[in-house]
């Protein structure tokens, strides 16, 4: 088997070889193999370096622009990657923020494989930029995603998110105690993922306090993150009608622009009860289904019938007009819902109240 040093990674299988007496050493063709290992290497990297224990993942800042991809094995497309550290520049900032995707690429064709930085399209609201993923052709994986915010002097770390997720075989990411809660699960290409039940913008409602929520949730308060945080970047993720239908917005000028959670609570701080409709997030304020009753002989000698959420007091008594005799009653009428059912300062069902929550992931 070879190893192919065009790019700057080694790459196998790229060809057999004969040896010194013109025999092959393995009996193989490489795009079989290749095709062979796709099917039992799925795609990911696993660490090849003590200090990936820090948290930081296959990419760390190093000062300035500058880079360093720490050492790992990696799969793309049934092809391996043995990559030894390597140290890359990220392109000066740009009028506005930016995506940089940090991937494996494999040029099968060419029989090169390359670790770069594929630069993303500044924009307002920047969006990671396209991968590609052709069999036996050119073939992206991205472990790591850079926030290049414009106005900056230097990147930091807290700009770099680990992408890794997937975990098969020696590949991806091994589990620990911290993953806890975590699941496997089948992703959109068929591969194996060690991740959540649930997915980055779910909502729902937890039985712990909102300072003991599970890894991955935040409190719905409306509270607000740095837009170059990792929450800042899966909530600035979500799609534009997400964001719209929740009320997400972005504030502030760069660098220190800000990004917000969802806020399940009404502005008296009343929480929200959930319903099925047509468009998420859309508010309906609180009312009451018409009540009604009636009021009978309001002036009589015999008293005044009242009926449902009415009722009277009698206050004096007088003489009849002048053509008549006797003496007639003054009624005051009252209304009051809590005459016929339990009342407070709002409308509800019977409840018991658990906190809301936004899964981030992060």
């Amino acid at each position: 088997m070879s190893e192919s040093a065009l790019g700057n990674t080694v790459i196998l299988p790229v060809s057999s070889y004969p040896d010194e007496n013109g025999i092959a050493d393995l009996m193989f063709d490489a795009n079989t193999l290749t095709k062979m290992n796709a099917v039992y290497l799925l795609d990911g990297i696993v660490p090849q370096a003590p200090d990936w224990a820090d948290g930081d993942g296959a990419v760390i800042w190093t000062n300035g622009f500058n880079i360093a991809v720490r050492p790992f094995l990696g799969v793309v497309d049934g092809t391996v990657f043995t990559q030894e550290q390597l140290l890359l520049t990220v392109d000066n900032p740009d009028p506005l923020p930016r995506l940089d995707s940090v991937i494996m690429r494999r040029d099968y064709r060419a029989r090169r494989g390359d670790v770069m930085i594929l630069k993303g399209t500044p924009a307002a609201n920047p969006v990671v930029p396209p991968l590609q993923y052709n069999r036996m052709g050119v073939a992206d994986f991205e472990f790591a995603r850079i926030l290049v915010r414009n106005g900056i002097v230097m990147l930091a770390q807290g700009d770099i998110a680990d992408m890794r997720k997937r975990l098969v075989a020696n590949f991806g990411i091994r589990p620990t105690p911290d993953d806890y809660g975590k699941l496997f699960r089948i992703d959109a290409r068929g591969e194996l993922s060690l991740g959540f039940a649930v997915y980055p913008g779910d909502i729902d409602f937890k039985p712990w306090r909102n300072t003991e929520l599970p890894f991955g949730w935040y409190y719905c308060n409306n509270d607000r993150y740095g837009l170059a945080t990792k929450q800042g970047q899966v909530l600035n993720g979500l799609s534009a009608n997400y964001k719209a239908d929740w009320e997400i917005t972005i504030s502030g000028t760069a660098p220190n622009q800000t990004i917000n959670v969802p806020n399940m609570f009404y502005t008296d701080g009343r929480g929200y009860f959930l319903r099925a409709g047509v468009t998420p997030g859309v508010i309906e304020t609180d009312a009451m289904q018409q009540l009604t009753g009636g009021i009978n002989n309001l002036t009589s000698r015999a008293g005044v019938a009242t009926s449902g959420v009415f009722t009277t007091t009698s206050s004096s008594t007088s003489a009849l007009y002048s053509s008549s005799s006797g003496t007639y009653t003054h009624h005051h009428v009252y209304f009051a819902a809590s005459y016929q059912a339990r009342t407070s300062t709002e409308n509800r069902s019977l409840n018991k109240r658990m906190t809301p929550a936004i899964f981030l992931g992060v």
